[in-house]
């Protein structure tokens, strides 16, 4: 699986996905796209800040974008981590431990780059 068809995936046919299953590369590339999508509108915050300084509207329509995209975004990560742990064999409820500070997200973390299960009462081993 490449990182287009990850994104794809988990933005198409899988967006509010969540009993199904995910590989570690379709979880992993999804997230490294979230990430550079990130750093590009982090980037872009920082030049039209500079460029922009003193206009408000302009910063208020860069924070405006940034919820946008966090909210368009919420539910197919909350859904590919689901489906991830799904794949390790585990319920979707430990994406839960998200919500503890740092010792939680890391856990979590862990758990995203286990070893896939065999077929489970989720559904057959994915592909890739």
């Amino acid at each position: 699986m490449t990182l287009k068809e990850a994104v794809k995936v988990c933005l198409g046919k899988k967006y509010a996905d969540f009993s199904t299953r995910a590989s570690r590369k379709e979880c992993g590339f999804f997230f490294l796209f979230y990430f550079i999508l990130c750093m590009v509108l982090f980037m872009i915050n920082i030049m039209v800040g500079v460029m922009f300084e003193d206009s408000i509207e302009v910063y208020q329509l860069m924070v405006g974008l940034s919820v946008i995209m966090g909210l368009l975004l919420i539910v197919p990560t909350y859904a590919v981590c689901v489906r991830r742990l799904h794949d390790t064999g585990r319920k979707g409820w430990w994406v839960l431990l998200y919500f503890i500070p740092w010792i939680g997200t890391i856990a979590l973390i862990i758990m995203l780059c286990l070893k896939s299960d065999e077929d489970n009462k989720y559904g057959p081993k994915p592909l890739c």
